[in-house]
């Protein structure tokens, strides 16, 4: 049926039903309009990092330092210096934002968070005391919950008589507060695919673990007061209340796309040309012959994101070095908005409500990050 899209959406376009008080949400892949549309401009508006009332932050793992700027640019405060006392770090991961504008940052290295207060100043450091737990030995941190508690994600994979194929890593999920104390495990989820090589070298014979070829790893993030799942097995994510229990399951009608013998043919080639001596391309070579492709490529890329606003973007999935340009969009509710293209060699970092932050590398992959316009009807 041919319907204008903000006529049509409700009925046509998306279907909403219950099943046991879990919200099943169903997305017809259908385009917004010209008028609906969002967009994001090429043009930059600010070179920076974002936060949610309009400042910026940004974390320097080079440095060791954490930076606020105002919504014009100007430097405001800066915390961080490299080492190991109160303040400081040696292993400064991603940062997060804590109700009432206060940022947590991560130090990876020394498994410890660290609260900064909403004009920088240093609140706490607080050790995370989770090492006895499942694939917790070195934990990652998702972001920060609508309730101030952190999400940390981890990784359970068993190496004992591995063979040559593909493997999956159990992804674990725990909640713990701003203090570093574990609340509770919520679940455990299908996670990072890997697969194992055959090492085959004059000097060693033995399996290796590698990230899979076009591998279907779960993506975890926070999003409004919850979180969200999701899994491209099928374009399919599902959203969590902080404890943990399941309140919806949204799905989009668009098939993965299959694999060819010519992908797969380009992929050799994309990872052979970054070796660069003969030796070691025949040695990749050998290991590809281990190596086992799925018949599609993933529903989507990794790496969900939640903007300020509670919407849900969902990367399109890409083998290339270059981070995806084509974002897909749910409201809070798990209604498909519609398709978002973002500049080239962007990659995303955070989003607001009116505004993305991302990593922009030029062709001689130089870094900078922008701040860039998102322009709504």
């Amino acid at each position: 049926m041919d319907c204008h899209l903000s006529r049509c959406r409700a009925d046509d376009v998306v279907s909403v039903r219950d099943s046991v008080g879990i919200r099943i949400v169903e997305n017809r892949d259908v385009p917004w309009s010209d008028r609906n549309a969002w967009s994001v401009p090429a043009e930059p508006v600010l070179r920076g990092v974002l936060l949610d009332d309009g400042r910026i932050v940004v974390a320097n793992a080079g440095n060791q330092e954490v930076r606020w700027y105002d919504p014009s640019g100007t430097l405001v405060a800066q915390v961080g210096r490299r080492g190991q006392g109160p303040g400081e770090f040696i292993g400064l991961g991603p940062v997060a934002r804590l109700p009432a504008d206060s940022v947590v940052a991560y130090d990876r290295r020394l498994r410890r968070v660290t609260v900064l207060g909403p004009d920088g100043t240093f609140a706490r450091v607080a050790p995370l005391a989770m090492a006895e737990h499942a694939g917790m030995e070195f934990p990652a941190l998702e972001g920060a919950l609508g309730d101030g508690t952190l999400l940390f994600s981890g990784r359970i994979m068993e190496t004992g008589e591995m063979q040559a194929g593909p493997v999956r890593a159990a992804m674990p999920l725990y909640r713990v507060d701003a203090t570093g104390a574990l609340i509770d495990s919520l679940h455990t989820f299908h996670g990072w695919e890997a697969t194992v090589i055959m090492r085959r070298t004059a000097d060693v014979v033995g399996p290796a673990i590698t990230a899979r070829p076009f591998g279907r790893s779960t993506s975890v993030t926070t999003v409004g007061a919850g979180l969200a799942v999701g899994t491209p097995l099928s374009f399919e994510y599902r959203l969590y209340e902080p404890h943990g229990a399941l309140t919806a399951i949204v799905r989009l009608d668009r098939r993965a796309r299959r694999l060819t013998a010519g992908d797969i043919d380009a992929y050799e080639a994309s990872i052979e040309d970054k070796v660069p001596d003969e030796a070691g391309r025949r040695a990749l070579r050998e290991q590809a012959r281990d190596w086992e492709y799925p018949e599609t490529f993933p529903a989507y890329g990794s790496d969900l994101v939640g903007d300020a606003a509670g919407n849900l973007w969902v990367p399109s999935f890409t083998h290339v070095p270059t981070p995806p340009s084509r974002w897909s969009v749910f409201d809070a509710t798990g209604r498909y908005l519609g398709d978002v293209e973002i500049p080239v060699r962007v990659q995303v970092l955070a989003i607001g409500e009116d505004r993305l932050l991302g990593l922009w590398r030029d062709e001689f992959d130089v870094e900078q990050v922008h701040l860039y316009d998102i322009r709504k009807p």
